[in-house]
């Protein structure tokens, strides 16, 4: 009986071996898995291979934090109404996507608010880093973003450095627009209702740093440089603005403003001159600017 207990003793032993073994490596694979850098995000203790599971299985609340950096060609399309945070916590996220005109974010719904980002689209990229459609929310509290955006719903711009890499304008906004902060290279164009209250805006060739083609745009505060020919802010004929600060800076020789629209001016500080070319007076209320009519 002890040599048949002893045979059956010694013939468990291979199968405890190789069972040890398999959960060893197991083990070993998940570990490896996660410290390789392998997930690209995770929300809470969840971790995720691309951004789109992740924003897919975001809830009300939580916030999805990036754990690498990462060059991608994915069209991230956040379609559920919640409220949630993207953190990419600074790492380098590339947009790469040459000769596609697709966005790196479409954003249909939802409220979603970005910190920490360092986006920027490689050569040849043609689409937006960010398109806000209709019904979606979305804040930039702070981050560098090299590439533009396109906005039909809400969009917020608390701080941050936005460069548009050459493209038509950095923000082109049909939609709401309010920004309070953040340094921007490039021009912003509007369509919609806009609400400048801070912030820094730079151009440097012939295109202007505000341009109201439609819609209407208040201007609080802010400092609006031109380099180049351009103008710091035009106003097109479907176009009304309001000024009450803000620091308007152009060149010698070119003017501040450009009116072809409605424009009130209760406030600001000018170094040059308002061009008007409408068949509106501007308002001009205890503001020393000079006014021509071209």
């Amino acid at each position: 009986m002890r040599r048949k207990s002893g045979r059956i003793a010694i013939s468990f032993t291979p199968i405890l071996l190789i069972f040890w073994m398999f959960l060893f490596t197991l083990s070993f694979r998940q570990s490896a898995w996660a410290d390789s850098g392998r997930p690209l995000a995770r929300i809470g203790s969840r971790y995720y291979l691309n951004m789109q599971s992740a924003v897919d299985e975001v809830r009300d609340g939580e916030t999805i934090v990036l754990l690498r950096a990462v060059t991608t060609g994915e069209n991230v399309q956040v379609r559920n109404n919640r409220s949630f945070t993207i953190d990419f916590a600074g790492y380098l996220y590339q947009y790469a996507a040459p000769g596609i005109e697709k966005n790196a974010y479409t954003i249909r719904n939802g409220n979603v608010k970005i910190r920490r980002i360092n986006m920027k689209q490689t050569a040849g990229a043609e689409g937006d880093l960010f398109d806000i459609l209709g019904a979606a929310s979305l804040t930039i509290y702070n981050g560098t973003l090299l590439g533009s955006f396109e906005n039909s719903g809400k969009l917020i711009v608390k701080d941050g450095s936005f460069n548009c890499k050459d493209q038509f304008a950095v923000i082109a906004n049909y939609g709401k627009l309010t920004i309070s902060g953040g340094s921007f290279l490039d021009q912003i164009v509007s369509d919609g209702k806009m609400d400048i209250r801070g912030g820094s805006i730079l151009t440097e060739g012939d295109t202007p740093q505000i341009f109201v083609r439609s819609g209407s745009a208040t201007i609080r505060a802010g400092v609006f440089t031109s380099l180049g020919p351009a103008v710091n802010l035009m106003i097109s004929d479907k176009g009304k603005v309001t000024i009450s600060g803000g620091t308007f800076k152009a060149p010698p020789g070119v003017d501040n403003v450009l009116d072809e629209g409605a424009l009130t001016v209760t406030g600001g500080k000018f170094n040059s001159s308002i061009d008007v070319n409408s068949d509106y007076n501007p308002v001009i209320r205890g503001v020393p600017v000079r006014v021509v009519y071209g």
